[in-house]
């Protein structure tokens, strides 16, 4: 049995991720969703599979009147804004603040987020050296941290080198940069930089607007293809597949596929099994603690096959 408050914090880039965690757990709970514009696509897709949640706003979870019962298995979702991955130094500091902030009303924090930039950070750790409650990232099956949401598809370290080696010259397609491409590659940080350009240097590249400094930038990159990579979490495959053709025929890149074997779901699947495994592991210990509390004659042997205190 599971009780208590599995805290997620989120970005909408690996939102398929948490929704299908969420919607193969059978067991019975009620999942709330921060009500912000960021979880605007979560809301979407959960509606369009009719899975069930609750909004409720960032004060009401953070103030102490808040009447979630931990006596039940409760998730609670917070999504940031995606264009947080422009500033990795800020995107870290707002998402450590954040599994700070939460200590008081949640039990087990599952942070679906990779490196981002951060090279080395690891939100699992820094939680547990914090003293704070368990925490759980997405991690490649040689528990090193992600680099990012393609490293999350693919299972990220090796794979990830040898993705880059095996195709060169890619811009990588997961379901949701397909669906949200303008605004993962043209925020606020491409737009600041658009307006610092002068006229003459807009003119020699022919960049007229967004979408033409984007492709410069491609070009720049070296990229000749978009490489199309389903995960397998989107429901509907041929609208996926259609909003990468337009991607790849705007940005004048050629269309592939990559090659079975690639994708796996180890990260998504464990992440979710870790911060769920932390509300269980402290639910038994709460239970032998009382148990010893109203036992205390009890020696340590009879205690042998009690379940260990979260790490």
């Amino acid at each position: 049995m599971t009780s208590g408050i599995l805290c997620a914090i989120a970005c909408p880039m690996l939102e398929n991720e948490l929704l299908h965690s969420l919607m193969s757990d059978p067991e019975e709970k009620t999942v709330y969703v921060i009500d912000n514009d960021d979880a605007a696509t979560f809301r979407r897709k959960a509606d369009r599979r009719g899975f069930p949640y609750e909004l409720i706003p960032e004060w009401k979870f953070h103030s102490k009147y808040q009447d979630i019962d931990r006596s039940k298995f409760n998730v609670v979702i917070h999504f940031n804004p995606m264009a947080l991955h422009e500033f990795p130094d800020k995107l870290r500091s707002q998402v450590e603040e954040q599994v700070e902030k939460v200590q008081p009303f949640c039990d087990s924090v599952a942070v679906y987020y990779g490196m981002c930039g951060s090279f080395g950070w690891d939100i699992q750790k820094w939680a547990a050296d914090k003293g704070f409650k368990p925490a759980s990232t997405m991690k490649c099956p040689d528990g090193k941290v992600c680099d990012d949401c393609v490293g999350v598809a693919i299972g990220g370290g090796t794979n990830y080198t040898r993705l880059t080696k095996e195709y060169t010259g890619m811009l990588y397609l997961i379901p949701t940069v397909a669906t949200n491409w303008k605004e993962f590659f043209g925020g606020m940080k491409m737009r600041e930089e658009l307006e610092n350009m002068t006229p003459e240097i807009k003119e020699y590249f022919g960049i007229t607007d967004p979408d033409s400094y984007m492709k410069w930038m491609f070009s720049i990159a070296g990229y000749q293809n978009g490489l199309i990579i389903d995960t397998g979490l989107e429901d509907d495959r041929e609208e996926f597949i259609r909003e990468c053709n337009r991607i790849c025929e705007k940005m004048e890149l050629k269309p592939l596929e990559i090659a079975d074997g690639w994708v796996t779901l180890q990260p998504a699947d464990d992440i979710y099994r870790s911060a769920k495994a932390a509300l269980q592991n402290r639910f038994c210990w709460v239970s032998v603690l009382r148990s010893r509390a109203s036992r205390p004659t009890r020696s340590s042997q009879d205690l042998s096959g009690a379940c260990l205190p979260p790490s």
